[in-house]
């Protein structure tokens, strides 16, 4: 906050002081104390490279891969817009009508067939009724298992998917169903608070001379307190080891749902987040909600429609053990251990209460039996879904996908998506098990994703361009990936509309209009102009 203030104090007349007026200032001595070319923190969590504004909310630049040392492309070129145009303008957003406002297609597939058959959306229902069940009338769907031909649901029928060849699972996401979900979060969570500073205060007692339990030996108090307290670092530990893990994969390029180059004060807010989800068993559709509604997906089946009214997403899985193994990703090991220090910990107390004959004692005994039943049967439940599933996703890896794609592209997406959970769930390496290159020819970072330049830019071997300039693309355009999704082709004339700012590592991108009135962003290197193409061809 200090140094914020002696910025704001040094430049109070303008609200967004550039690099160049930066340097002019210092070169006229109206700026002190700053060394010459050190690069200066702006903010929390990022450097500023040579275009960040001192003051102000843009970074063009942004921060720089910590591996390859690249900053993010700015301006940034839109590879693909979905833009919805076919909304008929007679409906209306409150309308009761069936409405599927968002459905994929199968990657590959022409003429696009959908992920989910267009018959599940009629057949569906938001409230579903068991006959002869009691307290089974018109209770919410938030599973169901469906056919992905003629689009058949079945309700309460488990394991389905798992036996009969066509079916899938599926989650029907609504409103009701999530604040369902998160008020049972909230409870096992605050059972589990409950639960260990019930322990903590136990230990207390033990060595606090409560009348109570002083017919507990001495020797049996050191046990426990030792024994409970390696349990519980123990389930940390490996709830550390699990986040960081996931931390591996979810902010792995070929996934990308964490950014790579979060400051160091958010990286570590995240990271002790995803330690607690997981030290709390905090299940994934509560945590990861973002990632299963995006619609931009690989191959999970996934709509968005709405349907008697309400809203509502429906995100597929191949299958019921796919589905409970991921909503409990990385905590199988840390739900054994917290279950084993539950279970000693009862241990102890039912031996105390035989001692002591306490009623604070056999109370606590009785509250623990049904949190330590469930927990092992969930447990159980979890490792028989694993074991199902680590065998689909084995033979998917290895065979590339082959026996579980309709096209070669979605045949290397499930083996990518496979091979991405056998490294998370079953520990599996990365040099075991490499995921899919797009385009082998190119080196891309291991942090980013981008493509590792060998050629960077130099000033020396390309001249500036200016403002109106014919430029086509050059020779070596497969060292600037971002230049392949432009409307330049091999052979085409454009011309230079506007002339960005100097990027460190880049240099100076140019904003270059197409024939057919398309504009891109591309960086110097992938430029030519056409001068120097007609006097290289002389």
């Amino acid at each position: 906050l200090f140094f914020i203030g002696r910025m704001a104090l040094r430049y109070p007349e303008d609200s967004s002081v550039d690099v160049g007026t930066f340097a002019a200032r210092k070169a006229s001595g109206s700026v002190s104390g700053v060394k010459s070319g050190v690069k200066h923190s702006i903010g929390l969590g990022f450097r500023a490279t040579d275009t960040t504004t001192l003051r102000g909310a843009q970074c063009p630049s942004g921060p720089k891969c910590a591996q390859c040392g690249m900053p993010w492309r700015w301006p940034r070129n839109l590879a693909h817009v979905n833009l919805v145009s076919n909304i008929p303008t007679r409906m209306k957003p409150r309308t009761k009508a069936t409405v599927v406002a968002h459905l994929a297609a199968i990657t590959g597939t022409s003429p696009p067939e959908p992920v989910i058959t267009e018959e599940l959306f009629k057949k569906i229902e938001l409230m579903h009724s068991s006959p002869g069940c009691l307290f089974t009338s018109h209770r919410l769907v938030q599973e169901f298992e469906y056919h992905q031909t003629s689009g058949d649901v079945h309700y309460g029928v488990r394991r389905k998917s798992e036996t009969e060849p066509g079916y899938q699972f599926a989650q029907l996401v609504t409103l009701a169903s999530w604040y369902i979900a998160l008020l049972k979060t909230l409870r096992d969570v605050s059972f589990s608070v409950l639960d260990h500073s019930a322990n903590a205060m136990l230990v207390f007692h033990l060595f606090s001379g409560d009348s109570y339990l002083n017919d507990v030996p001495a020797i049996s108090r050191y046990i426990f307190a030792v024994g409970w307290l390696v349990m519980l670092v123990g389930s940390l530990i490996v709830s550390y080891l699990n986040a960081k893990t996931e931390w591996k994969v979810k902010a792995s390029p070929h996934v990308g749902d964490l950014p790579s180059s979060l400051g160091r004060i958010d990286a570590n807010l995240c990271f002790m987040s995803m330690v607690m989800f997981i030290f709390f068993m905090v299940e994934n559709q509560i945590k990861d909600l973002p990632i299963t509604l995006h619609p931009w997906k690989s191959i999970q089946p996934y709509a968005a429609v709405k349907i008697d009214g309400t809203r509502a997403h429906i995100v597929g899985h191949s299958r019921e053990s796919l589905y409970r193994v991921i909503n409990r990703a990385g905590q199988c090991k840390g739900m054994f251990v917290q279950q084993c220090l539950k279970t000693v910990v009862f241990g102890f107390k039912v031996w105390a209460g035989f001692w002591t004959l306490a009623p604070q004692l056999i109370l606590s005994c009785l509250s623990s039996v049904g949190s330590i039943v469930i927990g092992w049967y969930h447990w159980a439940d979890l490792v028989m879904d694993r074991r199902r599933l680590k065998k689909t996703l084995l033979e998917a890896a290895e065979t590339e996908g082959a026996a579980f794609g309709k096209t070669l592209s979605l045949q290397r997406r499930t083996a990518d998506a496979a091979k991405k959970l056998l490294i998370q769930e079953y520990g599996y390496s990365f040099r075991k098990l490499r995921l899919s290159q797009n385009d082998p020819n190119h080196e891309e970072c291991a942090s980013c994703g981008r493509d590792v330049h060998r050629r960077r830019w130099k000033r020396e071997q390309c001249e500036d361009l200016s403002k109106g300039a014919l430029v086509s693309l050059a020779e070596d355009l497969t060292y600037y990936h971002d230049a392949k999704y432009g409307p330049l082709v091999a052979g085409s004339v454009g011309t230079v509309v506007e002339v960005g700012r100097r990027i460190a590592a880049l240099g100076v991108r140019y904003l270059v209009c197409a024939s057919g009135g398309d504009t891109w962003w591309y960086d110097r290197g992938a430029l030519v102009a056409v001068a120097e193409n007609h006097s290289s061809a002389s």
